[in-house]
């Protein structure tokens, strides 16, 4: 296992990063919402409208790079999967010839 992710790191690390870069922005949007709250019960209406637009902005924000990431993490699963299946299919069809060679070698007689 340890292979693949030494070999992919770059097609893994893309999925994370944005994975981390989206929770972060969550992490923003709450204390965003805080501070729209805090103006409500201030009665501070332009406040309350600047931090609720910005709420807004930050949840676009969260799920397009939650979007993104989602892709890229099925995309990196497919590709290190394909890799596991070529890489076991080649192991097992040589496994098969090494065997087909000796029963070959087992059965022919000399002369």
């Amino acid at each position: 296992m340890s292979y693949y992710l030494k070999k992919n790191w770059k097609l893994i690390f893309w999925p994370c990063f944005l994975g981390l870069m989206a929770q972060s922005a969550y992490v923003i949007i709450q204390l965003m919402m805080m501070q729209s709250f805090q103006a409500a019960f201030e009665l501070d209406l332009s406040g309350f409208i600047q931090w609720t637009s910005a709420c807004i902005g930050g949840y676009i924000a969260y799920f397009g790079l939650a979007a993104i990431a989602g892709a890229l993490e099925a995309n990196a699963k497919r590709k290190l999967n394909n890799q596991v299946r070529h890489d076991l299919y080649l192991t097992l069809l040589q496994k098969k010839i090494q065997n087909i060679t000796v029963r070959i070698t087992a059965y022919t007689f000399p002369g």
